[in-house]
């Protein structure tokens, strides 16, 4: 399999099989993904294709991902891929 192969996002059934699928990706890119999902602000901006002061902007303004602070402001993975589809399919 390419690298291209194998980096395509394959379509999930359901949103377990697309959370292994990203925190498997994200920690292959080197980003630490805790036990419970969580991902840091630098892992969401790659997950979502932003960057961390867009993230840290949308917090501001009370708008963008649901996101937690434990210390350090993480975002679970399942819900950045329910707000991605969410918007995917708003702006379609």
């Amino acid at each position: 399999m390419s690298e291209d192969q194998s980096e395509r996002i394959p379509i999930f059934t359901g949103i377990d099989d697309a959370v292994q699928w990203w925190a498997a990706r994200l920690r292959k890119q080197g980003f630490h993904v805790f036990c419970d999902g969580a991902v840091g602000e630098h892992g969401a901006a790659f997950l979502l294709e932003r960057t961390p002061k867009t993230l840290a902007n949308w917090r501001s303004l009370r708008m963008g991902p649901t996101w937690r602070r434990r210390g350090p402001v993480v975002y679970l993975i399942p819900d950045l891929i329910r707000w991605d589809r969410d918007e995917s399919a708003r702006a379609a």
